[in-house]
């Protein structure tokens, strides 16, 4: 069974019921509770691209990187816990998600890469802790394989979270399935009892409603043509030249992971030599489903 199908099998809907999405332009965000009250970047990238950013904190660096069709908020209960611990974080909108703009050389897995190295070059990073996830971490692989002088330069240590390297799920089905990721009539699909079966398959069997409507709803809010761009760029990529990043490199996997299946972080950890790490029980959406770990692993870096 192909990972979009395992995403379609029946769950029981009366528990995991939600209520109709906001089409009003208003995103429910992971931190919408208590936001972090950090100071707003802009970061313009050698294409024209404006990158917003949130930096919050004091301490060792910590830079987090999101996944296709996230936004920065996607890692803020991971954030939280870290600027309560004493580090300084730097969260960013991926080219073309949240409040980012695209740029003139578009959206690709490469462009997104060096857009993570404009990141840390504006903000003359040292040995900062580098963590991305799906997209985020794709992001970190193009990094090190087309500009590892940013790795050399920047990083001290790399967080690779439910991420692969190469073409993620659903390739049989490509010319089908990205004309109606790419559709606005999917955002009315989403509301409903069919976009809920759709994000109930990116989490695992532990994830609290909350976490299902702040992954639909970033979902929703993505531009149509960024959904569809960057789902064939990541359908179509492949990393694999990349053999070994010159810093320590944790890969962080869900056991139930859909999207980029456990297979993919155990071919990733063995090529790159890193440590793996598994999240029992988790779906893909790990700073969602486990902040709490995700920090501390993060954490016992600087330790």
């Amino acid at each position: 069974m192909t990972s979009f199908q395992e995403m379609l099998v029946p769950v029981r809907l009366t528990k995991w019921m939600l209520p109709p999405a906001d089409h009003n332009g208003s995103v429910k965000t992971p931190g919408e509770a208590a936001p972090l009250q950090g100071n707003h970047l802009s970061i313009t990238t050698d294409d024209g691209a404006v990158l917003a950013a949130v930096l919050e904190g004091d301490g060792p660096l910590v830079v987090l990187s999101h996944c296709w069709t996230g936004s920065h908020a996607i890692w803020a209960p991971v954030a939280e816990r870290l600027v309560g611990s004493g580090y300084r974080v730097l969260s960013y909108d991926q080219r073309g998600h949240g409040a980012s703009t695209v740029g003139a050389e578009g959206l690709s897995i490469r462009r997104i890469g060096a857009d993570l190295a404009s990141v840390l070059q504006a903000l003359d990073a040292k040995e900062a802790i580098v963590a991305g996830h799906s997209l985020g971490g794709m992001a970190i692989q193009a990094m090190a394989l087309h500009h590892p002088d940013c790795i050399s330069k920047h990083v001290r240590e790399v967080f690779l979270v439910a991420t692969a390297a190469y073409g993620i799920g659903m390739n049989r089905l490509r010319k089908l399935v990205t004309p109606v990721i790419g559709s606005a009539l999917l955002e009315r699909v989403m509301g409903g009892r069919l976009g809920h079966l759709l994000v109930r398959g990116a989490l695992g069997s532990n994830a609290r409603q909350t976490d299902l409507v702040n992954t639909r709803d970033h979902f929703i809010a993505c531009k149509p043509h960024v959904r569809s761009t960057i789902l064939a760029a990541m359908q179509m990529m492949d990393l694999r030249d990349l053999k070994s990043i010159d810093v320590p490199v944790t890969v962080v996997h869900g056991t139930r992971d859909l999207l980029t299946p456990p297979s993919r972080g155990r071919e990733l950890a063995g090529r790159l030599g890193a440590e793996l790490v598994w999240i029992e029980g988790a779906g893909h959406m790990l700073p969602l489903e486990a902040p709490g770990e995700i920090a501390e692993l993060i954490g016992r870096s600087a330790r």
